[in-house]
């Protein structure tokens, strides 16, 4: 119960914000760019995207009042450090070094769950009306979350990236804190548990 109610506490801070979800969903650009022009390019630019973050994160006092500030920032980020969307960087800019040791289609993946899935569950569920026992989330986010992350991930790794998928999306629907961090890692290490199980 505790947790539920931590979980809705956090979810009712939230508003619509298309153009904060179109930036965080703009992150499955990258796995695409490392797969045609290498993991470099797609590592220098998520690190300028990064440095232009914190250049706004020091600027947020005189512009938090904006209405731009209100359509990238959480009413409870604009007088605190946007923890979440450092996060989100970070989890993307660490799946894209991991892909230099780790089979890359996998690293991709978990990309994709975390750009398109976690963005998709929020934008459909905002109008969504079936919630799922448990958590604060919707049926219709979740499912709408899945089949695009994994449209897109199987083109990168074919059938074990709805293992993936799955796996980061089941996350998103009960991780109240860190979800940026969780969900990625979530997909990640299913898919390599599949791959090292030998049930593929």
């Amino acid at each position: 119960m505790a947790r539920e109610s931590s979980c809705k506490s956090a979810n009712s801070q939230n508003t619509y914000q298309p153009l904060r979800k179109i930036i965080h969903i703009g992150g499955v650009a990258l796995p695409f760019i490392a797969h045609f022009y290498g993991q470099f390019p797609a590592i220098m630019l998520l690190v300028l995207s990064l440095v232009g973050f914190l250049l706004l994160e020091l600027l947020k006092s005189r512009i938090k009042h904006t209405p731009f500030a209100k359509s990238i920032w959480k009413s409870s980020e604009l007088n605190n450090f946007a923890l979440d969307p450092f996060l989100y960087a970070i989890s993307v800019l660490l799946l894209l070094l991991l892909s230099y040791r780790i089979e890359p289609a996998l690293c991709y993946v978990a990309i994709v769950v975390l750009s398109v899935g976690d963005s998709m569950a929020a934008l459909v569920g905002f109008f969504g009306r079936i919630y799922i026992k448990g958590c604060s989330k919707t049926l219709e986010g979740t499912i709408a979350g899945f089949v695009t992350s994994s449209f897109i991930g199987y083109w990168f790794a074919g059938e074990i990236a709805v293992v993936g998928c799955a796996a980061g999306m089941i996350t998103e629907l009960f991780c109240c804190k860190y979800d940026n961090l969780a969900i990625p890692f979530a997909a990640l290490f299913a898919m390599i548990f599949l791959k090292t199980s030998g049930l593929t």
